[in-house]
């Protein structure tokens, strides 16, 4: 589920991205469905997300080395690691 949303991102605003990709991965729909509303589960995504946002990261992927948010424009792995090598 983690690389389709990743690929999919430009389709979130359709309502049926996520049931889509479930029925895609051969999840369990019903329980799929049963999970979305689950409290704790949203409670947990949420508290995520804001610990995101005070730490600073406004996209993804978004990597930290020693406390220091590197930005990696391209995402790509190339680039991470060259960012990283200026560390070292």
């Amino acid at each position: 589920m983690h690389n389709l949303l990743f690929e999919n991102q430009e389709r979130f605003p359709q309502k049926s991205i996520f049931l889509d990709l479930a029925e895609q991965l051969r999840l369990d729909i019903g329980q799929f469905i049963v999970d979305r509303k689950r409290e704790d589960l949203i409670n947990k995504v949420e508290k995520d997300f804001k610990s995101g946002l005070y730490s600073g990261v406004n996209r993804t992927p978004t990597f930290f080395l020693n406390e220091t948010k590197i930005n990696t424009y391209d995402g790509s792995y190339e680039s991470l690691l060259a960012t990283i090598e200026l560390f070292v």
